[in-house]
């Protein structure tokens, strides 16, 4: 008769984070707010923007993180770490960003004692936090792979070198990788456990925003109103959007959200092509309820090949027309998704959905779209990690007591 393994308690987490958790919400936040339903969780920002970087951001009069090391409490378990800014030339030099990670290290270290954290699982949002593996005293290891890091910097040779020898380390160093689309499931196959854990969305926050009120922004839009809502930087395809503009005078095309490392000074003469800038996560279903076609005009690349785009399950909740340019990973939704392989397919994709806005829409098919944003919940996920992490520990105690 075999004896039953030991149940032992939800480790504390340290997640150490790819983005700022106060930017635009994304997989990171959802995963680790809904982690903290599980156990304690401590989201570390990453230690960019550089010294440099911010100075120029103080100067320019944007807002800046604090200059000392801040800890605050987010919700009943989950709590956040915010970094000073870095040493400058991070992502160029191993030298350099050893030196922020080893300062890192330190923060870290501090605010977990003071929280009482003992053996976490540390997990790990991008290869450059290699150097944080083994600094912890931590259970386990776990990659969050989300995307094809170094594709990032294939225009910049040092950074693309650096990135690239820093994940091969994770991956060799990491007890679970979860890779968030089939590509990079497979890229990830060298690790030691890999698990498929796509994206997903809100479905309910999304789905309860039928009927409500259009945005102020887009009062005295013309229709129909093509929309895209998330970051707006080098991997969207900002001409062929230029192009779609000018195909469809009688449209508005608005993007929402922040802008990042690209110029869109060139595209304000398109007359009917809008930034309105970022909003508040809770605004954001309002916007696309107000969408008539739903877009993610990505440029298909070596990056955007193995992105699973959180907005897509967004989109979907409201049973939108979404088309696609650039993404692999939609082709697998067939007929639900309007998805163009390369910008020379976008135009007639998109008069596909347009022409389903003009029949007055599909009811199966917005059914069906529905269906798959509720199949992709947020909370799904995280029962799924959660599941992964306790199985791993789990087993390690019964190993420890064995």
């Amino acid at each position: 008769m075999s004896e039953r393994r030991p149940e032992l308690a939800f480790p504390d987490l340290i997640y150490m984070g790819m983005n700022p958790w106060h930017t635009i919400r994304q997989r990171a936040q959802h995963l680790a707010a809904g982690l903290a339903a599980h156990g304690r969780v401590l989201f570390v920002d990453p230690v960019t923007p550089s010294l440099l970087g911010a100075l120029r951001r103080a100067l320019a009069g944007r807002q800046c993180r604090p200059w000392l090391p801040h800890l605050d409490r987010l919700g009943e378990n989950l709590y956040h770490l915010l970094p000073p800014p870095g040493v400058p030339f991070g992502l160029d030099w191993a030298v350099c960003n050893l030196l922020n990670q080893r300062i890192q290290t330190l923060l870290v270290r501090r605010a977990a004692r003071r929280l009482g954290f003992e053996k976490p699982v540390l997990w790990l949002d991008h290869p450059l936090e290699a150097a944080q593996i083994g600094r912890h005293r931590e259970c386990m290891v776990v990659y969050n792979c989300m995307d094809n890091y170094p594709a990032f910097w294939m225009e910049r040779p040092p950074r693309h070198r650096l990135v690239a020898a820093m994940e091969q380390d994770v991956l060799r160093r990491a007890d679970l990788v979860l890779a968030s689309s089939q590509g990079l499931l497979s890229r990830c196959s060298s690790a030691r456990a890999v698990r498929y854990v796509p994206n997903a969305c809100d479905a309910e926050l999304f789905f309860q925003a039928r009927g409500i009120a259009l945005p102020s922004a887009l009062n005295g839009m013309r229709r129909p109103l093509l929309g895209y809502v998330g970051t707006i930087s080098h991997w969207v395809d900002l001409d062929l959007l230029a192009e779609l503009a000018r195909a469809h005078p009688q449209a508005s095309l608005v993007m929402v959200g922040p802008v990042e490392n690209v110029d869109i000074g060139p595209y304000g003469k398109v007359p009917n092509l809008r930034f309105l800038g970022p909003v508040a996560y809770e605004e954001v279903p309002a916007f696309v309820n107000a969408f008539d076609v739903c877009l993610i005009p990505f440029k298909a690349n070596a990056l955007t090949a193995d992105v699973d785009p959180v907005k897509a399950y967004e989109y979907l909740a409201l049973a939108k027309p979404v088309v696609s340019v650039g993404l692999p990973e939609l082709m697998r939704y067939g007929e639900l998704i309007y998805a163009a392989t390369s910008s020379k397919e976008a135009p007639q994709a998109l008069a596909m959905a347009l022409d389903e806005v003009a029949r007055g829409g599909n009811l199966p098919l917005a059914e069906a779209r529905r269906q798959i944003a509720f199949e992709n919940t947020w909370g799904a996920r995280v029962a799924t990690v959660a599941e992964l992490i306790q199985e791993r520990v789990v087993d390690r105690g019964a190993r420890v007591e064995g």
